[in-house]
């Protein structure tokens, strides 16, 4: 019962709040294109499911691997009749549910590893029940199978950093840029930076054997679109989607304190706990959980600014 209770709470409580409402509403953002293109990608062979193509166009947004996923499941459903022959939102929203499970487990796994049972069962429910969390599940999100595939990255090396473990890190986040352009090179170097602090130097090899891995899962779905398309994709994957949206208007700019007030708006009553979690370290009650501490201070500290940096 204490292992159901550790892995499985977390993921109990984000499925309960999933079914709330579940098939009900319209695709909102940026889901209808998602399920057309996830769609379309089993329409028409390996050409189409390899190179995405939009309505009108080829499509060089995004890398494929979230609409393989998407595609796959609204496939089997369609194929077993599971959705009652007509696409239904619960079936557009399940496969981020499944990776947003993904990320609760991860996080239980990561924070076991580094501060106990307590912890980590703690950390499944609170992230399950944050609002800015959950929502997102009722949607096509990309950023869900990021934070998916960054977590299992972390995990794979914060108990024990052996080259398969660091290979494995490497390769979850390789498919994370499969999922969306060059972001998944923010965690790499950020968890390069955890484990300089608690390793050293010489943890730089293990870390060159997983970017090492990363490239190489990555590299030949990028390789071929270059190959195929040239500059026509570069110039709308690396242009478009990543610089112009960092240094131009064009996508609309928000206040540099745009995510902190997200934070401070949106993440309660979790909150209260943040000013808990200061006093007991100033009080040196965190001494054994140094890990815990160090990752957790890179990774919101640094994203926080990058992220306010390029609002």
């Amino acid at each position: 019962m204490a292992w159901c209770r550790l892995w499985l709470s977390g993921v109990l409580c984000l499925v309960g709040v999933w079914l709330v409402g579940v098939n009900q509403g319209f695709p909102r953002t940026d889901t209808g294109l998602y399920a057309g293109l996830s769609r379309w990608a089993y329409s028409d062979g390996f050409d189409r499911w390899w190179f995405l193509t939009g309505p009108n166009e080829d499509y060089f947004n995004k890398p494929p691997l979230a609409f393989w996923a998407h595609g796959a499941f609204a496939w089997l459903t369609d194929a077993t009749g599971l959705a009652g022959g007509a696409p239904s939102m619960w079936v557009l929203r399940l496969p981020t549910l499944v990776a947003a499970c993904v990320c609760v487990i991860a996080t239980v796994g990561i924070a076991r590893a580094l501060a106990g049972h307590r912890v980590a069962w703690l950390a499944g429910v609170v992230l399950a029940l944050s609002l800015e969390f959950f929502r997102y599940t009722k949607a096509i999100s990309l950023d869900v199978w990021i934070a998916m595939f960054a977590m299992l990255a972390v995990w794979a090396v914060v108990r024990a950093r052996t080259r398969w473990r660091w290979i494995l890190c490497g390769a979850c986040m390789g498919l994370g840029l499969m999922v969306k352009p060059w972001l998944m090179l923010m965690p790499m170097m950020l968890l390069g930076g955890w484990v300089v602090t608690m390793d050293g130097w010489r943890a730089t090899r293990g870390w060159g054997l997983g970017a090492g891995a990363m490239i190489a899962v990555a590299l030949p779905w990028h390789g071929s679109m270059w190959v195929r398309y040239g500059e026509r994709w570069s110039d709308e994957y690396i242009g478009g989607q990543a610089v112009a949206r960092i240094t131009s208007d064009a996508h609309g700019r928000e206040p540099w304190w745009y995510y902190a007030q997200e934070l401070a708006t949106w993440h309660w009553p979790w909150l209260l706990f943040v000013a808990l979690a200061a006093v007991a370290a100033a009080r040196g009650r965190f001494a054994r959980d140094r890990g815990l501490v160090w990752l957790a201070g890179i990774w919101t500290i640094v994203w926080l600014i990058a992220l306010s940096a390029s609002t």
